[in-house]
């Protein structure tokens, strides 16, 4: 199957790349739904569904050949819906369209990835309205406390599998160290904060 996404990602538009058709399929929903629309009179082979490079559009381009002969066709979707969605400010309320969403990591199961929690305004999955062409999504970033998952092992370290600690590997020598205190010692820190992460405070 070739798909496309329009409407900030509100919109997906599928078809069968692989057979012969006649028909497509649309969700305006995330997936939660699918719509069956035709798009010719006699099967034809499918090529590509295109759409503008921003993906905000709600008209697609759907090419594909006959034989010999190619089929070009306009898909418009701007007349799906009436209403224009609202309520970007109050996301994640019963007034409002759109809703409060964070990417999350699985693995560690929480939602801080490289130390920080973003957020995302996005349209509720089956809020029957459209985002304007314009929609800018609000974001927002806010730092996590920091834990040893935000670091790493400094060299002449190592973590074993299972564990999150740093213990001294033998077969590797500690850096040289920058400077010394007056006694002539100097010390060595087991972790290092994985680049790009921002957490605070904390581990």
């Amino acid at each position: 199957w070739i798909y496309e996404y329009g409407n900030h990602g509100g919109l997906v538009v599928i078809a069968d790349m692989a057979n012969k058709t006649s028909k497509a399929e649309y969700s305006f929903d995330e997936g939660h739904s699918w719509h069956e629309f035709g798009i010719a009179d006699q099967a034809l082979d499918i090529t590509n569904v295109l759409i503008e490079p921003d993906a905000i559009a709600r008209k697609f381009i759907m090419y594909g050949h006959r034989g010999v002969t190619g089929i070009l066709r306009l898909l418009d979707f701007s007349k799906l819906h009436q209403r224009v969605c609202e309520g970007t400010k109050e996301a994640g309320t019963d007034k409002s369209d759109y809703e409060r969403w964070s990417p999350s990591d699985r693995l560690a199961g929480g939602e801080c990835i490289l130390g920080h929690k973003d957020e995302y305004v996005r349209r509720k999955q089956l809020a029957e309205c459209f985002n304007e062409e314009g929609f800018e999504h609000p974001t927002f970033q806010s730092n996590c406390r920091c834990t040893k998952e935000n670091y790493e092992c400094d060299l002449g370290f190592v973590r074993k599998q299972g564990t999150l600690d740093c213990t001294r590997d033998p077969s590797q020598q500690l850096p040289w160290p920058k400077s010394c205190n007056p006694n002539g010692q100097a010390a060595a820190s087991a972790y290092r904060r994985v680049p790009g992460d921002t957490c605070s405070g904390g581990f």
